[in-house]
């Protein structure tokens, strides 16, 4: 079938201005890190946009020509209620996009959030409130047109992720670019398979493909327990 070619995209005005050069280039489809249509959330979470700049973002991708939308969207905030999010689901429904990712927050260790809660400066989200988000998140979704097809993905009828299903189906991914990841899914020596991380900054990904792209970036190679787990 055809290929389904998709850009990561956190919503600024200067990835704004490139749109129309990535549809050219060939880019068919956009997944936008909105996370959130309401400023108050999105400070908290640390964006660095703001809400008029999530609904530009949509509207600029429509503009270019985008006929396949993916939009992110982060729940169970700290103190948030189900009729917050609903304010949310009831803009991304507005804006019709083909597919829907829904991230739970996770709390780790060492991060800006983490060390928040352990110093008691932040709470976390009650589990059964975060739970009634997720039936919620379903049953909204559900309602307006989206199948949920695994654990954070809803897509309208034809439009699944191709790529987030050679994910779950563990087959092999090729990660172009600083920052992306490879899997290979099952080599001579690794039979459970292999994860491959670009380096994060420009220049030290520059510098390895320069060297020997082959071996660029970091490689983890998984166990049983791990494989199982995912």
């Amino acid at each position: 079938g055809p290929i389904e070619s998709t850009l990561e995209l956190n919503p600024s005005t200067v990835e704004l201005a490139r749109l129309p050069e990535f549809r050219r280039a060939g880019i068919d489809r956009l997944s936008i890190g909105v996370q959130s249509f309401q400023d108050d959330v999105l400070k908290r979470l640390g964006r660095a946009h703001r809400a008029p700049v999530a609904r530009e973002a949509v509207v600029a991708a429509r503009r270019a020509g985008f006929e396949n939308l993916s939009l992110d969207l982060i729940f169970a905030l700290p103190g948030q209620t189900v009729e917050l999010l609903d304010r949310d689901l009831d803009e991304l429904i507005a804006h019709r996009p083909e597919h829907v990712s829904t991230y739970e927050l996770t709390l780790e260790p060492g991060t800006p959030f983490g060390r928040a809660v352990a110093s008691n400066r932040m709470g976390r989200c009650d589990e059964d409130e975060a739970a009634r988000m997720i039936e919620h998140i379903e049953a909204r979704l559900g309602a307006a047109g989206y199948a949920r097809y695994e654990i954070s993905s809803h897509a309208q009828p034809g439009r699944r992720s191709r790529h987030n299903a050679r994910y779950w189906q563990r087959h092999a991914v090729l990660g172009l670019g600083m920052g992306a990841h490879s899997f290979e899914a099952r080599v001579p020596d690794h039979p459970h398979g292999r994860r491959r991380a670009n380096p994060r900054s420009l220049e030290a990904w520059l510098g390895t493909v320069e060297a020997d792209p082959v071996r660029a970036g970091e490689v983890e190679e998984l166990t049983p327990e791990t494989a199982r787990g995912e």
